[in-house]
């Protein structure tokens, strides 16, 4: 079995500041309606793009939603990027977008909790691994919120000021 590589692997960062431009405001307002973006998730809508006036292309539903998404978190001024799975991180690069440190992520990876590849003497971590990691980590998180819910009592909770 035989893996293909990206020549040049694309990484995109696209920060608030990127979107002063009165065009990419309007852009990413109109697009910030959940409402949107659920009957794109749900069909009920289409997403096309029209090149010079002449010529539309329908944007695959998959595509749309994403791009969307991306459009909400921009007009909330955050950062998005988009990445290649292709793409490899060094621990530190991993470290940094997990908020974890470098001897964590060594040891994640030793243990087999994160996949990565050998360059040489170093250890390399695809964008692919990064994410399902993070995907499992909030699955788990999401687990532990729902059998702590199921165990506790919500009358000793009615005074804490942080859950009202």
């Amino acid at each position: 079995m035989s893996t293909a590589v990206l020549e040049r692997p694309m990484a995109v960062t696209l920060k608030p500041e990127d979107f002063k431009d009165s065009t990419l405001e309007k852009l990413t307002q109109a697009f910030v309606d959940e409402q949107i973006l659920a009957e794109v998730e749900r069909r009920e809508m289409r997403v096309s793009l029209t090149l010079n006036k002449d010529k539309t292309v329908e944007i695959p539903q998959k595509l749309a939603v994403t791009i969307l998404d991306m459009l909400q978190h921009i007009s909330r001024k955050e950062q998005v990027t988009v990445e290649s799975p292709t793409s490899l991180f060094t621990t530190q690069q991993v470290a940094d977008l997990l908020s974890l440190s470098r001897p964590t992520v060594v040891k994640m990876i030793d243990s087999g909790e994160l996949p990565a590849i050998k360059v040489g003497t170093h250890r390399r971590v695809t964008a692919e691994a990064i994410r399902d990691l993070r995907l499992k980590r909030h699955e788990e998180f999401l687990q532990r919120m729902r059998e702590i819910a199921q165990t506790e009592d919500p009358r000793w909770t009615l005074d804490n000021p942080l859950i009202k």
